[in-house]
């Protein structure tokens, strides 16, 4: 599967546990990779300089919010800061052909065999086991903002 602007498409996973990314993808010319776990149903891909700066501004909003007296605003975004800095599963080196190592603790966690869904996002890459996944996050997520 390969959308029109290659933001979807299936990598096969390679007999080192290895994928390719896009050069044209968030982290294409990244060399160290930060996976993170997202939920039980995906986990995404960062350039670790790039997640690194979204801690960074996370911080300086939570400073601001108290500042300007927002107590509510302050735990926001402590507690979102929290679970970006504990979800972390490993920090690796991307190769020059744009190959990206999945763990093997991360393909146990997510029960992957030979190919993943790679979904290019703004600043990261969410990776799904297959379609089912993604789906099954999509309802998940619409389901959340209803609530």
């Amino acid at each position: 599967m390969i959308t029109e602007n290659n933001v979807i498409y299936y990598a096969k996973i390679d007999q080192n546990g290895e994928i390719i990314v896009t050069k044209t993808s968030v982290i294409g010319e990244s060399e160290n990779i930060l996976i993170r776990k997202e939920d039980d149903l995906t986990f995404s891909i960062y350039d670790l300089i790039e997640y690194k700066k979204i801690l960074e501004k996370l911080k300086q909003e939570s400073e601001m919010a108290i500042s300007c007296g927002n107590i509510k605003r302050k735990k926001f975004f402590d507690e979102y800061i929290k679970e970006l800095s504990f979800s972390k599963l490993d920090v690796i080196r991307k190769d020059s052909s744009n190959k990206v190592l999945i763990p093997n603790c991360v393909k146990d966690m997510y029960d992957i065999e030979d190919r993943v869904l790679v979904c290019n996002g703004v600043n990261h890459i969410k990776i799904f086991k297959n379609d089912d996944k993604k789906r099954e996050y999509e309802v998940f997520a619409v389901m959340s903002v209803n609530v």
